[in-house]
């Protein structure tokens, strides 16, 4: 299976697609030298993303083992950044947010990304759901609701303060 080649059907930054292939490549083959004691602690990678708009066709590591990556922590969210860089899509924008996210690193000792791009990573989030819950954004940027859905959200905001519990946690919060 020609990785690189699927890869490039989805439209892309060509550029940090070679970058994240050509690094999967140096980890596995560095990751491959190592003892599980010296890797301490690893991760799967679908080196294909497995995400709906994406390749989720290869999501199975059984019947597509050479879509699988070993990877230590850092490795992984370095692979994630580039295939963010790559590909700019909201999935893969979450699966960043995701790994940094993951309970059991707060155990692990290890550097944190740097503040500066997961606040990037979060503005582009934001960037890429506006108008996706909403009929856009008008000239003054705020989101144009449907008449219909302004009355139902009305009704339920009646409905979740008329109970005196809701409206003492509201207030504590």
């Amino acid at each position: 299976m020609d990785i690189l080649s699927i890869l490039k059907t989805k439209p892309n930054n060509y550029h940090y697609v070679l970058k994240y292939f050509n690094f999967i490549n140096n980890c596995i083959e560095k990751n491959s030298t190592l003892s599980e004691q010296e890797l301490i602690y690893t991760e799967n990678h679908h080196i294909l993303p497995k995400s709906k708009d994406m390749f989720p066709e290869y999501a199975s590591f059984k019947k597509y083992p050479c879509n699988r990556a070993k990877l230590t922590y850092r490795q992984h969210i370095i692979a994630h950044i580039l295939l963010w860089k790559a590909f700019n899509t909201i999935s893969q924008t979450l699966s960043i947010l995701r790994i940094i996210n993951q309970k059991h690193v707060k155990h692990l000792t290890l550097k944190s990304i740097n503040s500066k791009l997961i606040s990037k990573i979060k503005q582009d989030l934001s960037d890429k759901r506006k108008g996706i819950y909403t009929r856009g954004y008008d000239e003054n940027n705020i989101p144009i609701v449907l008449p219909e859905t302004r009355q139902k959200l009305s009704i339920l905001k009646k409905e979740f303060y008329s109970i005196e519990e809701n409206r003492i946690k509201q207030s504590i919060a």
